[in-house]
């Protein structure tokens, strides 16, 4: 059984870049929590893949290190 998740998540739309390995690939954060941040890509990197988010806030763009714990295919 899937144990519910415990944290909230908060709705959260940003263009974003994914990085793994040697490429890069648009998407947009879904949502945020305290530990996680939900992303869509048109490409899904494989799960416990270390991934790197660049994100603009304003005029400067912040890196977030990750590691994918969960994905699903795209359905368009």
């Amino acid at each position: 059984m899937i144990k519910k998740r415990e944290e909230k998540r908060v709705p959260f739309r940003k263009l974003i870049i994914c990085k793994y390995g040697d490429e890069m690939h648009p998407g947009f954060t879904q949502d945020v929590s305290q530990h996680g941040i939900g992303i869509q890509t048109m490409q899904r990197p494989a799960l416990n893949r270390k991934v790197r988010i660049a994100l603009a806030i304003g005029q400067d763009s912040i890196f977030l290190d990750g590691e994918v714990r969960w994905a699903r295919e795209y359905s368009g």
